[in-house]
């Protein structure tokens, strides 16, 4: 049984130390939101992230992400040039929306990222609910969040109006390092 113990336990030491780095597959990275209270629609691409993520070691992973605001794309360009205004995004002045997780927890099989969100000079602790899927060398995650608009000063003349409720779906392809 020595033996035996011996043995596993520098092989669980190598498992619970590989940190997985994952490389984002951009052209292939989907994120869109929706607000239901106006019926808004649309995406947002150009995420860049530094993804270390070992499913055997959540307390070692960790995702730093960006998306270029100016990215979006609300399927109306008159709606999309708005949405890069002062009043909502102020792309010029906040060029990212920003995450950075502090902790991921794994329950009933949802990872959970919870983390620091800036969108707009405005930082708010949030949390992002995913599932990982992994082939070997690639993976992908899929994700939801749920935030507030009036949280980060997103609505035109509404500054602090937390009843607006925006669902963000995000599908991020990766591969390994």
């Amino acid at each position: 049984m020595k033996k035996a113990s011996f043995f596993l336990f520098p092989l669980l030491l190598i498992l619970f130390a590989i940190n997985y780095d994952w490389t984002v597959k951009s052209s292939e990275v989907n994120i869109s939101f929706e607000v239901p209270k106006n019926g808004k629609k649309g995406t947002i691409n150009g995420l860049e992230a530094d993804i270390k993520f070992n499913p055997l070691d959540l307390l070692g992973s960790k995702v730093t992400a960006k998306v270029d605001v100016n990215s979006i794309n609300a399927n109306n360009e008159g709606l999309t040039s708005h949405l890069l205004e002062p009043d909502f995004f102020d792309a010029k002045q906040f060029p990212f929306i920003l995450f950075e997780s502090t902790e991921i927890i794994m329950q009933d099989s949802i990872y959970t990222a919870f983390g620091n969100l800036t969108m707009k000079g405005v930082t708010h602790n949030e949390k992002i609910m995913f599932k990982f899927q992994d082939t070997d060398s690639l993976g992908f995650f899929s994700g939801k969040l749920n935030l507030f608009c009036g949280d980060y000063n997103l609505i035109s003349n509404k500054v602090g109006d937390s009843t607006t409720l925006a669902n963000i779906n995000i599908n991020v392809p990766v591969f390994r390092k």
